[in-house]
């Protein structure tokens, strides 16, 4: 079965490198993400519910990052609120890896 798409205008240059740049920025954040929270559980360092918080604040800034660049030209709120929860999420993880080594 063929899937025909029909597009009623051309998408511009720079809407495409914004789509490249969405999909590399989650290509950089997330593995790097799932490393974390896969070692915190191997090691045991939090809680389920610590875990589930630091994920759940991490997809939230995954999904507004991609929101904004996929439909918006221009959101800050979308892609600060997007890039802080990202780093929170992270952060979280880190910081309670890091006191399990001292």
């Amino acid at each position: 079965m063929k899937l025909i798409f029909k597009m009623d205008e051309q998408i511009t240059d720079e809407k495409l490198n914004r789509n490249i740049r969405a999909h590399g920025n989650f290509s950089e954040y997330v593995p790097l993400y799932l490393l974390l929270l896969l070692t915190s559980e191997i090691i045991n360092v939090a809680s389920f519910d610590y875990l589930l918080i630091a994920s759940l604040i991490f997809t939230y800034g995954r999904v507004a990052h991609a929101i904004c660049f996929a439909f918006f030209d221009y959101n800050p709120f979308l892609r600060i609120s997007g890039m802080l929860s990202t780093y929170v999420g992270m952060l979280m993880l880190s910081i309670e890896l890091l006191k399990s080594y001292i």
